[in-house]
């Protein structure tokens, strides 16, 4: 199919999963601020971001896995258990007070889960969309950056009222939810035929090889201010507990609106390797222009800035790979060769 109401059920679905995933490793920065002054205050802020960083390249590492056992059509068996592991992550998190107990559960097992879920929620989108391809999986994706406003906003709110556990379970269970509805809305279209999950011969595809090295340097900067502009308010900008979270929400925001859904429309207008090229520039200028903000309403715009680009180059890399990729049955493969070689980037 090409479009339809069966089509767009699915960029819903994606939608909800990609919330549970890259929603949480955007949201990590309220939890970076929160672990810095109280529950690992004797932990220092470059150990705890080892936290993020470890949940983000897992996500990126099991996306290896995850691609071929899209293909092979296992993708409704690894999604559901993947959910549920996910879920029992943010969980254990809750109960969690230790440093290891954290990197055990938000960083290694929250990680490993939204590894399963995300490269599949993708690879899914291209069988049922050629003309709105962009759109789809920019709306798709979009779910990545909703999660990244929302969830810092719960965390925060309800971290004075009800403490870190019950905040971090009210999350859960949202998740949970957005799981289960994701997982009813899904449908892969026919058999899968079996595929590697190392597909060599990419390596001999110039066009593809500069897609892996793109990726590789795209991830070595790109997410670490959504690990640290919740820690920079509170400490440098010294403003409130309260509204340093609101800063992580402000450059999501800016990613959902601006970078995921206003770049959907222009990749289709203009193509996609030219917006991402061009937001790739301005990501770089923008990361080191940060050197200089030293005001509040200056950081402001800064953030919504970075969330603009960020949510670009976030967006579009699957968008690109279908035209550089011979055929939409090795696409799952594909993509979770790219988001491998940008996992080296992220450990960065």
């Amino acid at each position: 199919p090409n479009g339809g109401m069966m089509a767009w059920k699915q960029v819903i679905g994606s939608v909800l999963i990609n919330m549970s995933n890259w929603g949480l490793i955007n949201s990590f920065g309220v939890y970076q601020a929160y672990y810095e002054t109280n529950l690992l205050a004797t932990s220092s802020p470059s150990a705890i971001s080892w936290i993020g960083t470890v949940q983000g390249t897992l996500l990126l590492v099991f996306g290896l896995i995850s691609g071929p056992l899209f293909d092979k059509g296992y993708f409704r068996t690894t999604t559901i258990i993947a959910g549920i592991g996910l879920v029992l992550g943010m969980m254990l998190l809750s109960i969690s007070t230790r440093y290891y107990q954290i990197m055990l559960s938000q960083g290694i097992l929250v990680g490993i889960c939204s590894g399963f879920l995300y490269i599949p929620s993708i690879a899914l989108i291209p069988l049922y969309f050629k003309p709105r391809r962009g759109l789809a999986i920019g709306l798709a994706t979009a779910g990545g950056s909703f999660g990244g406003i929302v969830y810092p906003i719960i965390f925060r709110r309800l971290l004075n009222e009800i403490g870190f556990g019950w905040a971090t379970r009210t999350i859960a269970f949202i998740s949970l939810l957005t799981l289960l509805v994701a997982v009813l809305l899904l449908r892969p279209i026919g058999a899968r035929s079996s595929r590697q999950l190392f597909d060599a011969s990419a390596l001999l595809e110039l066009p593809y090889v500069s897609f892996l090295i793109a990726g590789f340097l795209l991830f070595a900067g790109v997410l670490v201010p959504y690990f640290l502009v919740s820690t920079y308010a509170l400490v440098d900008l010294q403003l409130s507990d309260d509204l340093s979270c609101y800063v992580l929400a402000i450059m999501n925001g800016s990613q959902f609106f601006f970078g995921r859904i206003i770049s959907a429309f222009l990749a289709g207008w203009l193509g996609p390797e030219l917006i991402l090229l061009r937001a790739e520039l301005f990501a770089a200028v923008l990361a080191f222009s940060w050197i200089a903000v030293d005001q509040v309403g200056g950081y402001i715009v800064w953030l919504v800035a970075f969330g603009f680009v960020s949510g670009i180059v976030f967006k579009l890399p699957p968008t690109v790979l279908p035209y550089i990729c011979p055929s939409l049955a090795f696409f799952g493969t594909r993509l979770g060769m790219v988001y491998a070689a940008a996992r080296i980037g992220f450990l960065i």
